[in-house]
């Protein structure tokens, strides 16, 4: 496997730069990158990425389907290398083994797709308080889900938050989102979700 670390004034890394990079075990990009687009590391497989301190922005869809073993970088990388933080928004989670997934309340929106890369392991989520939104598609896809707990903090639950989480058993949380039985969310009742 190979390790690359890209140099010079590259300020964004465009859709599918890394498409189906399987053989890619660290990339470095440089602080000049500002800006990751969709799909640009689509079905990869990276042991680290190394995030730069001006990335400014990544795309719902930069991480399709790629699996990504840890972040490294400044205060944007936390949970130990598995969140991928930009300004108050968690845009991404790395590929992880831990079977519960906490997201601090330091962050204030889960964004749309935070949950894209592939993460089998994961059955139970817990969104600490302080969280205040989370996006479309936020966890859309999340197979192994199982529990599912939500902060009282929580203001804006969007649509199709757990799309395709086909295996959820129970929702936690405030009752203006949680049916009374735990099956499902009030504002929008999850597709295809929590039906067995």
């Amino acid at each position: 496997k190979g390790v690359i670390k890209l140099s010079g004034k590259l300020n964004l890394v465009r859709s599918l730069a890394f498409d189906n990079s399987l053989n890619l075990k660290y990339l470095i990009l440089p602080n000049t990158v500002e800006s990751i687009e969709d799909q640009a590391f689509v079905g990869g497989d990276l042991d680290s990425l190394y995030i730069p301190s001006n990335l400014k922005n990544i795309s719902g869809y930069a991480f399709a389907g790629c699996k990504v073993g840890r972040f490294i970088g400044d205060s944007r990388v936390q949970g130990n290398g598995s969140l991928l933080v930009i300004g108050d928004t968690l845009k991404v989670v790395s590929s992880i083994k831990e079977s519960e997934l906490i997201i601090p309340g330091t962050i204030r929106v889960i964004g749309s797709h935070a949950l894209w890369l592939d993460n089998p392991n994961i059955t139970k989520i817990v969104i600490e308080e302080g969280i205040e939104v989370i996006e479309p598609y936020a966890f859309s896809g999340c197979k192994s889900l199982e529990y599912v707990y939500l902060p009282n903090s929580l203001d804006d639950l969007q649509n199709s938050v757990f799309d395709y989480c086909d295996n959820i058993r129970q929702f936690y949380g405030p009752a203006k989102y949680v049916s009374n039985d735990g099956r499902t969310t009030y504002r929008y009742v999850p597709y295809n979700c929590g039906t067995n």
